[in-house]
């Protein structure tokens, strides 16, 4: 199972703490997935999960399930809405294209 945009890793270690046997967290951005590894270290979730930095449409390999959750923008606590002139729109918010993920995914 591949988490594609795994963060700090909450949804990977959930995963991997129910008994899945290969969870892969995929973060491009470093510093969210520094943090996915060491809260793995945290919940020792034991070798059944990794974390990899990098872009997921460069991973290498298979998997039966991919995760694709994306970070968006207007749920970090540094972002600043507008006010209420300004209205939520996930294809606005999104920090990435989707299109190639869901591509690379099926």
């Amino acid at each position: 199972m591949v988490d594609v945009f795994c963060g700090d890793g909450g949804n990977s270690i959930q995963l991997g703490l129910q008994d899945i046997p290969s969870v892969i967290g995929v973060d491009s951005n470093y510093t969210r997935a520094t943090l996915a590894y060491h809260n793995c270290k945290v919940y020792q979730c034991g070798s059944n999960v990794s974390v990899k930095h990098g872009n997921f449409l460069s991973f290498q390999g298979t998997a039966d399930l991919v995760l694709i959750n994306p970070y968006i923008r207007a749920m970090d606590t540094s972002y600043v809405h507008q006010g209420p002139q300004e209205s939520f729109s996930l294809f606005r918010h999104l920090q990435t294209d989707l299109l190639p993920i869901f591509k690379k995914a099926a």
